[in-house]
């Protein structure tokens, strides 16, 4: 049943991930088997441990949302790496409509949050 649900292949691009909600769901998506780039202000080596533990890749970008230009250079670093983006959730810009349709139109994805 749980293969139902599997991420097995897809890779979630993470804001906020340095606690909380963002951390949670890092870890979620992982033992779901997605590939997960966390990104926050303070990178968690420990978090990148826990969610490679899973069996998944996994990267810590340390990036300031506050820098809106720069978040179409964030978006290619990642596909650069890991080729695309299925998945995103902005827990920590979500409360900015500016850098919401950013991340919209240079992800091709809607986010989760």
């Amino acid at each position: 049943m749980l293969d139902l649900f599997s991420l097995k292949g897809k890779v979630a691009l993470l804001t906020g991930a340095s606690r909380g909600l963002g951390k949670a769901m890092a870890l979620g998506l992982a033992s779901a088997g997605a590939d997960v780039v966390m990104v926050g202000r303070t990178p968690d080596q420990d978090l990148v441990d826990q969610v490679c533990a899973l069996g998944v890749r996994a990267k810590f970008l340390a990036f300031d949302l506050m820098n809106v230009t720069a978040i179409a250079e964030l978006v290619k670093s990642v596909h650069d790496e890991f080729g695309h983006i299925d998945i995103w959730s902005t827990t920590r810009v979500c409360k900015n409509a500016t850098k919401l349709s950013i991340f919209q139109r240079l992800t091709g994805t809607m986010s989760l949050t």
